[in-house]
């Protein structure tokens, strides 16, 4: 990630591997949805800073958008039991990504907190 630089984690490319459901994001975004640890997200967020933060998938997406839907999902599927979603991880990405990612909209017009609705 550190050769590669700020190009590449910027990359987008298909992060899920089902067909029928065509995604196409960041490294930080398929970090999410396949809970990846604080450490390497915090890395890849070290690499590609603002721009890694805000930038959105195919869905518009951008990475709080997607940690707060994968938080839901993870929260249903263990029946409350856990969430990704954590005090230390926010502030990382509020962080690197300011006020704006907190209210940056998805092709459907959603906020991130919205993903909890």
């Amino acid at each position: 990630v550190t050769l590669g630089g700020q190009e590449f984690v910027m990359q987008k490319f298909q992060c899920v591997s089902d067909p029928s459901w065509p995604r196409s994001g960041t490294l930080l975004h398929a970090t999410y949805a396949y809970n990846a640890s604080l450490d390497v997200i915090s890395k890849l967020i070290e690499v590609g800073g603002e721009a890694l933060v805000r930038e959105t998938d195919n869905w518009g997406w951008n990475s709080l958008h997607v940690a707060c839907k994968v938080a839901v999902e993870w929260a249903y599927f263990n029946k409350g039991k856990y969430t990704l979603l954590d005090e230390t991880f926010l502030n990382i990405l509020t962080q690197h990504g300011g006020a704006q990612i907190l209210t940056q909209t998805n092709n459907k017009g959603k906020t991130p907190l919205q993903m909890f609705f």
